[in-house]
């Protein structure tokens, strides 16, 4: 994996767009719009950049955006909560700032590592691509000695992590969305060996 440089932010939007277009989550929060998806994901990209958790494969096909376990990406919560109203509206916005709320509360005081975006686009070595953000994941998480947290829509998705190791300790409705919103973890020490 790569880190990315500021430079990189163009391009690597317009894959996590396009990689994302369909995912409920960010549909409901852009307020089911495009342009309000690119929003979405530059400014975490911003975020993420911050703090030094912005990653991609070396084909370009796949993107991580992560909290290294040095610490949250955080912006200011007037500037946060004025990007989540520009582009959920009000009544939705605070609602979104609700649930990240409850998000937040989930995550554990002890360090960690958020796992906050992994997109792979849809090409002939996908399968590949996803394995090694996972094992770059897994390899950081053992080495720091830092369990891992991750929040997905997706049944689907929740299955995958399960495969590899994650536990669904909770899970979250927010009725507008007619969706749940899984929050997985995995501790360093059940992280099975990359090999």
């Amino acid at each position: 994996m790569l880190v990315a440089k500021k430079s990189d932010k163009e391009w690597i939007v317009k894959h996590l767009t396009d990689v994302y277009i369909n995912n409920p989550t960010v549909l409901y929060a852009a307020n089911y719009k495009k342009e309000n998806i690119v929003k979405v994901f530059e400014f975490s990209f911003d975020e993420y950049y911050s703090v030094g958790g912005v990653f991609y494969h070396p084909n370009k096909k796949g993107v991580l955006f992560m909290n290294p376990g040095v610490s949250r990406p955080r912006s200011k919560p007037f500037k946060q909560l004025k990007f989540i109203l520009s582009v959920s509206g009000i009544n939705k916005g605070l609602k979104l700032k609700g649930r990240r709320k409850t998000m937040l509360n989930e995550h554990p005081k002890d360090p960690f590592i958020h796992v906050g975006v992994f997109g792979v686009s849809n090409h002939a070595e996908r399968f590949k691509t996803a394995l090694d953000i996972k094992n770059f994941v897994f390899d950081l998480a053992k080495r720091k000695k830092l369990d891992l947290y991750l929040e997905t829509p997706l049944e689907k998705t929740k299955r995958v992590y399960e495969y590899y190791g994650f536990e669904c300790f909770k899970e979250y409705h927010l009725k507008e969305a007619n969706h749940p919103w899984y929050f997985m973890r995995l501790k360093f020490q059940d992280i099975p060996d990359i090999g």
